[in-house]
């Protein structure tokens, strides 16, 4: 540990003594009182650009100013190199304490410097207030700390107060991060497959792969929540080469295989992997799955073409014989120049353009006029959430390639999947 955060360290346990102090009087007094931590935002490069001397300087301006927005009904004290807490009494309610906590917003956002050596700074806030947020000075500050770090995770320069459902987020996040190092090698991921169906003939495509898991005590977690976790600590990769050995293995054990695909999706973080195509292909030779019998369905709107190990990844895979499409078109961040660089041979339109499809709004139209643009581009077209036979024969007559969702099969474990499916040749059940 350096000597700076060592240094550091006191400065906080006395502000939390001093802090105690003050509630005792506080609540003697039955008054209010807000703890607010002021943290300059990128204050570091003042330091960088005029040295460590400038910078204290500056934070004892800063000082100055937030006692003057608080005139004597505050206490504060300087955390480290840019945060201060500031304990401000509220003798009128808590609408007093909004007024004040915006004072120091616009104080610490005036220029800052000597002569004509000047700075303009923001700062975030983070509030917690007593009592209603916590009765001692150690839960007032960690709050204070919940309601800043959500508040720059949404944009600097903003005043959060705090929120329990915060706290609640955060360790949720701490409990999850942690326990998805060791699920794989615990058994509790599980993957459903759901069916996509050809159009045209009405028979058996092949299957989405959906990962699932259920965890013994936080119970079932969406691949949304758990995913940013596994590509945050590495974990991304053995889960993903799982889920395509398993998914190759249950091909395997299905009849007709070789007439169906597997569809997989992928992290951009896998992608970008330089050992991921040989993963893929190693893992489908072992099988003795032939490498069109495998679809990896990647992201909309992610830049692949910033990557080089990606293109080339996918470039790879494509020349293998590897199927690949572009999962969730039409979502917010996704355009048709996201593809157009990519060796894919499908497209997916996403859900939310389906929903509305029978509804003679835009989206009828829109997708209406997509499906033929893919088609004179030579890229199939892979409707997904098709739930009402109008949807289902909407595309049908638009020449939609291949349709998924619960109207033709919902998501199943393996060992309640229905196999007869797959010797049903000229009609999908509609």
């Amino acid at each position: 540990m350096s000597e700076q955060v060592i240094a550091l360290l006191p400065a906080k346990l006395n502000a939390c003594r001093e802090l105690g102090h003050m509630l005792l009087k506080v609540q003697k007094a039955s008054k209010g009182l807000a703890a607010v931590l002021v943290q300059l935002d990128h204050f570091y490069r003042i330091v960088e650009a005029r040295g460590m001397d400038y910078g204290c300087e500056v934070m004892q301006l800063i000082e100055d100013r937030l006692v003057e927005a608080g005139a004597d009904r505050s206490a504060i004290w300087q955390l480290n190199d840019s945060t201060f807490l500031v304990a401000a009494v509220l003798d009128a309610g808590q609408a007093d304490g909004y007024s004040m906590i915006e004072r120091y917003k616009t104080m610490v956002q005036h220029p800052v410097g000597f002569g004509s050596d000047r700075f303009h700074l923001t700062a975030s806030i983070g509030v917690s207030l007593f009592p209603q947020d916590g009765t001692t000075s150690e839960q007032l500050i960690c709050h204070a700390e919940t309601a800043l770090y959500s508040g720059v995770l949404k944009g600097e320069g903003q005043i959060s107060y705090y929120l329990r459902a915060a706290t609640e987020q955060i360790h949720r996040q701490l409990e999850l991060e942690n326990a998805i190092r060791t699920a794989l090698y615990k058994g509790q991921f599980h993957l459903n497959y759901q069916p996509i169906y050809q159009v045209e003939t009405g028979k058996l495509r092949g299957f989405e792969v959906l990962l699932r898991w259920n965890h013994p005590e936080l119970g079932s977690i969406q691949p949304d929540e758990f995913i940013p976790f596994a590509e945050k600590n590495g974990m991304i990769m053995p889960i993903g080469a799982w889920v395509i050995k398993q998914a190759c293995r249950m091909l395997g054990t299905l009849p007709d295989h070789s007439e169906l695909i597997m569809s997989v999706n992928i992290s951009p973080t896998e992608l970008a992997d330089c050992t991921y195509a040989d993963m893929v292909l190693n893992t489908l030779e072992e099988a003795g799955i032939p490498p069109q019998c495998l679809q990896l369905e990647i992201k909309a709107g992610y830049h692949y073409v910033n990557c080089d190990r990606s293109i080339k990844a996918l470039t790879r895979l494509h020349a293998s014989g590897v199927f690949i499409a572009l999962d969730d078109f039409g979502s917010m961040h996704s355009s048709l120049a996201s593809f157009q660089h990519l060796p894919i041979h499908a497209l997916k339109l996403d859900r939310s353009f389906i929903r509305e499809i029978d509804k003679e709004g835009v989206e009828h139209h829109i997708v209406e006029a997509m499906i033929g643009l893919l088609h004179k581009l030579g890229i199939c077209v892979i409707a997904e959430g098709v739930e009402y036979v109008k949807q289902y024969e909407l595309l049908r007559g638009w020449g939609c390639d291949y349709m998924q969702g619960y109207l033709l099969g919902q998501p199943a474990r393996p060992d309640i999947l229905d196999i007869t499916m797959i010797r049903r040749s000229e009609r999908t059940g509609v």
